[in-house]
C-alpha cells in the first residue's frame, strides 16, 4: 500500500503581520512625501487610505494571536508603537485647513501610545491603568452633561475649567460635545450665527452690508443640510466659562471699562446708544471664546469669502462681523400669554469680531466683542437723562415700549479706526 503524501500548510502572510505594516509604513510615508511636492490631493487620500488598512491590518492580525509572556509583550507593543509613526505621518500630511483629518491621525497617535505602554504593563498595573481610563471616560460624560448652562442659570464652574483644560480635544475625539440641553423635559436655547458682510459698494437699498444667517431652513435643499448647518454654531463656539485671561489678553477692569464707554457711543440708524444691561450676571452676558474657538470663528471667517451666497456681482466683500445668536425658547408662562416665539428680544446676541480675508480680527478694542449686544424693549423715551444709558433685563417692559435692537445697531454702524487697538 503506497504511502498517503502529507501536506504541510504554508503559514499565509497573515501570520507574519509585519509583512502587512513595512508597506503600510511606506505608503504613509509616501502620502507625507506627496504633501511636499505634489498637489494632487487625491493621490495623497489614496496612500492614506491604502496605508491605514495594511498598518491596521497587520497590527490587528498581531494582537489577535499575542501571547502574555514577556518577550510576545515587547514584540507587540513595538509594532503598536510604529504605527504610531505612520499616524505622525498621516497628520503631517494634512493640510492645515483638514482639521477632522488633523484630529483623526493625532487621536490615533496617542492611541497607539497608550496602548504600546498597557500591553507592557504586568497584569496587575494593566488593570489599575484600564480602571483610571474608565474613570477618565466617565468623568468626560459628567463634564459633557453638567457643562452646558441650564435654563435660567449658570453651569459649575469647574466643568467649564474641565472642558477648557483638559476634556475638549478627548471628547471632540469620540464625539461626544452632543446636546444635552435639547432634551425633556427643560429644552435649552440653541445658537446661530448671524454674519453682517461689509462689501465695497452700496446695494439696491444703499446699504454697505447684508446679513447671511446660518442656518436658515428656507435656503436648505433638504432637511440633511440644516441638520449639519445646525450643528455649526454649537460646535464652533465654547466659552471659557468665567473670565480666565491669558498671555496679552486685557483685564476684566479694562473689557468692562470699555463696555461702559461703548454704552456712551450713538450708532445707527437711529442715532441712540447701546445701553448697558443691568439683573443679568456680567459673566453671563460677557462669553469669552476658548483658544480653540477663536480658531475656529477665525476659519468661519476666510470661509465667507468662499461662501457662493455671499457673493455679489460687481461687489467686493471687504469685512465680516460675527456673532452668535442664542435664541431662548417660550416658557409656560409665555406661551398661555399668547407671546410671540419670534420675539427678537427673546434672542441674545453676542459679537465675536470683524474679520478680514485671512481671519484676522480688525478691532480687538470694540467695547462690544465677545459681549451680549441687547435687543430690549424701551420706553419712547430711551435715553432719559445724561447719565449712563442702563436698561434692566428682568422687568417688564412699558405697554408704550419700543424695541431697540442693538444688533442691528451694531451692524450698521462701521467701527472706528481707534478700535483696532492690538494684544
Amino acid at each position: 500500500m503506497a504511502d498517503k503524501k502529507t501536506f504541510v500548510a504554508t503559514p499565509f502572510p497573515v501570520e507574519r503581520p509585519w509583512l502587512f505594516l513595512i508597506p503600510g509604513m511606506v505608503l504613509l510615508g509616501g502620502a507625507w512625501i506627496a504633501t511636499r511636492y505634489l498637489e494632487d490631493s487625491g493621490l495623497r487620500i489614496a496612500l492614506l487610505v491604502a496605508g491605514l488598512a495594511a498598518v491596521y491590518f497587520g497590527v490587528v492580525q498581531r494582537l489577535r494571536k499575542m501571547e502574555w509572556h514577556l518577550a510576545d509583550r515587547i514584540e507587540s507593543a513595538a509594532m503598536v508603537s510604529v504605527s504610531g509613526l505612520g499616524a505622525l505621518a498621516g497628520y503631517f500630511s494634512m493640510s492645515k485647513e483638514w482639521t477632522s483629518g488633523r484630529m483623526f491621525f493625532a487621536g490615533l497617535f496617542a492611541l497607539t501610545l497608550v496602548g504600546s505602554v498597557l500591553i507592557l504593563l504586568p497584569s496587575l498595573a494593566r488593570r489599575v491603568a484600564l480602571s483610571l481610563v474608565v474613570l477618565f471616560h466617565l468623568g468626560g460624560i459628567v463634564t459633557a452633561i453638567t457643562v452646558v448652562d441650564p435654563p435660567n442659570g449658570s453651569s459649575p464652574w469647574l466643568s467649564h475649567l474641565l472642558m477648557a483644560k483638559v476634556y475638549r480635544p478627548y471628547l471632540n475625539l469620540i464625539y461626544m460635545t452632543n446636546a444635552y440641553h435639547f432634551y425633556s423635559p427643560d429644552p435649552g436655547t440653541s445658537s446661530v450665527l448671524w454674519f453682517a458682510i461689509y462689501y465695497d459698494k452700496p446695494n439696491d437699498a444703499g446699504e454697505h452690508f447684508e446679513w447671511l444667517k446660518v442656518p436658515t431652513r428656507a435656503e436648505c435643499r433638504i432637511g440633511m443640510e440644516y441638520q449639519r448647518l445646525n450643528a455649526l454654531p454649537e460646535h464652533s463656539f465654547y466659552s471659557t466659562g468665567r473670565f480666565v485671561p491669558g498671555e496679552g489678553d486685557f483685564t476684566w477692569e479694562e473689557i468692562s471699562r470699555r463696555r461702559q464707554n461703548g454704552s456712551t457711543l450713538r450708532y445707527r440708524p437711529n442715532n441712540k446708544p447701546i445701553p448697558m444691561v443691568v439683573g443679568l450676571d456680567p459673566f453671563f452676558q460677557f462669553q469669552q471664546p476658548s483658544e480653540v474657538s477663536k480658531r475656529q470663528i477665525e476659519s468661519l471667517a476666510r470661509h465667507i469669502w468662499h461662501e457662493p451666497r455671499a457673493q455679489r456681482p460687481g461687489r467686493t466683500i471687504t469685512s465680516v462681523k460675527i456673532y452668535r445668536v442664542r435664541v431662548h425658547v417660550l416658557t409656560p408662562y409665555e406661551l398661555s400669554m399668547g407671546r410671540d416665539p419670534f420675539n427678537p428680544a427673546k434672542t441674545m446676541p453676542y459679537f465675536l469680531g470683524e474679520f478680514d480675508r485671512e481671519g484676522t480680527m480688525l478691532h480687538q478694542l470694540d467695547p462690544f466683542l465677545y459681549w451680549y449686544v441687547p435687543i430690549l424693549r424701551v420706553s419712547p423715551a430711551f435715553p432719559s437723562g445724561d447719565g449712563l444709558p442702563v436698561v434692566n433685563a428682568l422687568l417688564e417692559p412699558p405697554k408704550d415700549s419700543i424695541l431697540l435692537d442693538g444688533l442691528d445697531m451694531h451692524a450698521r454702524t462701521p467701527s472706528p479706526e481707534e478700535q483696532k487697538g492690538t494684544k
